[in-house]
Formats: C-alpha cells, structure tokens, sequence
C-alpha cells in the first residue's frame, strides 16, 4: 500500500511539472542500445550459479523528452526488452569450470517516465546527465513453466595416479515467468552527451533498474559425476556438494551501458 501512494505521489508531481513548463522549451527525440545483463537474487547458500556479469540481449530503446529548462527535461518513450535466465553454474569449483545457460524468460515492452538533469561542462557542448525515474514494464508473454534438461558436460582431467578421470555435472532447470502482467522498475542513470550545432547529439551512458515485483523463478536441480558415479557415493573430502537445488528469483533487475543518438527540435525564436 505505501509503494502504490508514492508512485501515486511521484506521478502527481511528475504531471504537475509538465503542464506548469508545457509551453517551454525544445522536444528531443533519441534511440539508444548498448549491453546489458540480468540480475537474478539467489534464496540459498548452495553458490553453485554466477550471475549479474553475463551479457543479455541488447535493448531497442526509443525515447522523447521536452526541456522544462535548459537543464532539466521531463522524459519518456517505448522500450523492447528480452529477460534471459543469464547465470553460469559452477560445474566443478575447485577447476573453476562454468557452463553458461541463457533460455528466454519473458519479452516486455517498457514505458520510462522520468526527470533528466543536464550540467554543461565545456561550452556547451559536452554536458553530464543524470536521470532518475520508474518504468513500467508489460510483459508480451502469458505464464508458462518451462522445463530444460541441458546437455551434460563431461571434462576428462589427469588423476594423481595419472590416469585419466571424467568428470560430469548433470541439472535439469524449471522456468516459471511472467508472474505478474505489470512489473515496476526504479530507474537511475549517468552519462556524458555531446551536442551538435545541428542538433545532433550523441551520449554514452549507465543505467540500473530495480524491479519491484517477483517476475520470474528459476530452479536448478543438479548432481555432479566422477568417472559416471555420483559424488554423493564419494568420501566426501571434496568440497564440492554432490547433489542440490538452487533457486533464483527475478524481479526485472538488470543493469546497461550504452550509446545514443538524438535530435532536437530547435524552437523558434520569438521575434
């Protein structure tokens, strides 16, 4: 209930600045893509995955904006996202050997609105920005569960009596997205923009979103081999854990770093 009254309150105030400055200023238009990665949230302490740092799909991000000032502007547009499961599992700690899995969760589109704040730095032509905002994200997708059996990978390494000795990591993965037909997102970023005499501009920025709502689970229920017999029947002197169950969770989280390119409509002067 306090999250639904201070995005109410947030978006109060938003359109009361944009009908007090509707008459001001010049519109802009950009599009911008970059790299980017989900970030999923682990439940337990099982530590077999790694993820955050994996690259995802691009984002296509259309966006238009209108100078309350000459510093500030008020923003919003369309976006297309792709989410990803996204993470490596630790087949084998101790040899740091990965295997990387990206299955499609979700498709959404996403509606930004948010305040930019624009600082010139060098004659008014290299300006730092900052912006912070919500998006509203709409999955394009119903609920589904998915269910995927990977390839097992199999790594032959050399034994301490010199034979050789096959190593195996077997999982399966159950997929359970989109959870909710609407997701919120907190939006900030940072980056530098160049401007054209001609009203071009071109940017290089960062930004993070921080989903509010439980968007997509992802359990892995894996088991590890030693020469086909399961560490489970082992000694137990390795450190790694023979069988389990990791389970992520993803709220929409995910982090970008990108160029655009923008035009804006110069306003007349008035004579």
């Amino acid at each position: 209930m306090k999250t639904k009254k201070s995005l109410l309150f947030i978006l109060i105030v938003f359109t009361s600045i944009f009908l007090s400055f509707s008459q001001k200023g010049s519109w802009t238009i950009g599009l911008s893509s970059g790299i980017r990665g989900e970030v999923f949230q682990n439940s337990n302490t099982n530590l077999i995955v790694k993820h955050g740092t994996q690259i995802s799909t691009p984002p296509m991000d259309f966006t238009f904006s209108y100078a309350a000032s000459n510093n500030i502007l008020l923003v919003s547009g369309l976006s297309f996202i792709q989410a990803k499961t996204n993470f490596k599992t630790y087949c084998f700690n101790y040899l740091q050997m990965f295997s990387s899995e990206q299955y499609p969760l979700y498709s959404s589109l996403q509606v930004p609105i948010s305040i930019q704040l624009q600082v010139p730095i060098s004659l008014n032509k290299f300006n730092v920005f900052t912006k912070m905002g919500f998006v509203f994200q709409f999955p394009l997708q119903q609920s589904n569960v998915q269910n995927i059996t990977p390839d097992v990978p199999y790594f032959e390494m050399e034994s301490q009596a010199g034979e050789p000795t096959m190593l195996g990591f077997g999982y399966s993965i159950q997929c359970t997205s989109p959870q909710h037909a609407v997701n919120v997102l907190f939006t900030s970023t940072l980056g530098l923009l160049y401007k054209f005499d001609n009203g071009l501009g071109l940017s290089l920025f960062g930004d993070y979103y921080l989903g509010m709502r439980e968007m997509a689970t992802v359990e892995i229920s894996y088991e590890r081999f030693m020469d086909g017999i399961s560490y489970n029947t082992l000694d137990g002197t390795d450190t790694d854990v023979g069988e389990g169950v990791e389970k992520l969770i993803y709220r929409g989280d995910y982090w970008n770093v990108g160029l655009g390119i923008s035009y804006t409509f110069q306003k007349k002067s008035q004579q």
